[in-house]
């Protein structure tokens, strides 16, 4: 695109010209030269500078997340992240188990896409706790509303789609949501949907 180089309206006085010469002069010495002055981004470019590819994730769906016992979860969720890379959606987590319920209701603040290997991270504020089991109930202040919690998914093609427990604040050494989406870290594949289905893209 050609340099930008502004022309001065006639003037309505000779005051007025002699201003304008001497306003512009430098402007139309620059426009002769090699550095002219590029043309201002248009409204359109400034929109979308900043602007990101969104991304969606979904499912309902169970699984075995016990490490020693079975422990079957049933999680929906449903997460897309804007133009802006910001995080949106709502998780619900519930599990049974022979000390009580695990039952986690958070809105999604961060969405974080590996798209090529199709895996997800999600991050929420947990929004509802209504967990009977002593480890979750809420007496650690990490269970409680407002604190972070996060979890991450990958959609397999031909075999078993997979998920992971519930993370929250200080789970391998990460403090926040946000921290778990920037840092993406993946220890291992998680345990396979036992029903249902997810999908990330």
């Amino acid at each position: 695109m050609g340099a930008y180089c502004p022309v001065p309206f006639p003037a309505g006085s000779m005051r007025f010209a002699q201003l304008s010469l001497v306003l512009l002069a430098p402007l139309a010495l620059a426009c002769s030269g090699a550095d002219a002055p590029t043309a201002p981004a248009t409204p359109e470019a400034r929109l979308f500078r900043n602007f990101v590819e969104p991304h969606f994730a979904a499912g309902r769906y169970s699984a075995d997340i016990g490490a020693t016992a079975p422990i079957i979860a049933n999680l929906d969720f449903l997460a897309w992240s804007d133009f802006r890379g910001e995080g949106h959606g709502l998780f619900r987590f519930l599990a049974e188990t022979t000390t009580g319920s695990i039952d986690f209701t958070g809105r999604v603040i961060c969405l974080a896409v590996d798209e090529p290997l199709k895996r997800a991270w999600v991050g929420a504020k947990i929004v509802k706790n209504n967990s009977t089991r002593p480890t979750h109930d809420g007496s650690n202040p990490i269970h409680q509303v407002g604190h972070d919690a996060w979890f991450r998914v990958a959609d397999r093609s031909g075999e078993p789609d997979r998920t992971t427990s519930l993370g929250f604040e200080g789970s391998a050494g990460i403090l926040t949501s946000p921290e778990y989406c920037a840092t993406r870290p993946w220890l291992n594949d998680g345990a396979p949907l036992l029903t249902g289905n997810l999908v990330v893209h």
